[in-house]
């Protein structure tokens, strides 16, 4: 496994509830593995191990700069790969509760990023810091109760 060098923007793609952290960089799109492993409640490090044991699989580190402007090392899949391992991953081996969503990426998340970096969905600065806003005011309303006790919604 290697590591990319130039900090490449992390793209927020909305996906499901959720969205994919996607890089793009001389034209090849990548997908952070560890948010798509929380999504699929899978752990990260035995999936690392497991594809670096696959001929076919391409992975490097990636250091990508946040919405928050900060830069983060990330385990990142190119396409093929992605769309690979998550046709490894059966079913019946993840949490009941994880199983829609893995099926989900199975079935879309191919289309869903191309659309995206075709131009054919939301996408751009706006789109991506407004998720990452909404991402900062849930973190904000977990960490600090309504006093009133009744739960924040957003």
């Amino acid at each position: 496994m290697k590591k990319h060098q130039g900090s490449p923007a992390v793209h927020l793609i909305p996906f499901q509830e959720g969205q994919i952290q996607a890089l793009e960089q001389e034209g090849r799109q990548w997908v952070a593995l560890r948010p798509v492993c929380d999504d699929l409640a899978v752990d990260p490090d035995s999936q690392a191990k497991r594809l670096r044991r696959q001929a076919w699989a391409v992975t490097v580190i990636m250091t990508g700069t946040g919405a928050d402007g900060k830069s983060y090392d990330m385990l990142c899949a190119d396409m093929d790969t992605l769309l690979m391992w998550l046709a490894t991953i059966q079913a019946g081996r993840v949490k009941p509760a994880a199983r829609k969503a893995l099926v989900a990426y199975q079935k879309h998340v191919k289309k869903v990023i191309a659309d995206y970096f075709l131009g054919r969905s939301p996408k751009g600065p706006d789109v991506d810091r407004l998720a990452a806003e909404v991402a900062t005011l849930r973190k904000m309303m977990a960490d600090n109760p309504n006093p009133s006790g009744t739960a924040h919604t957003l």
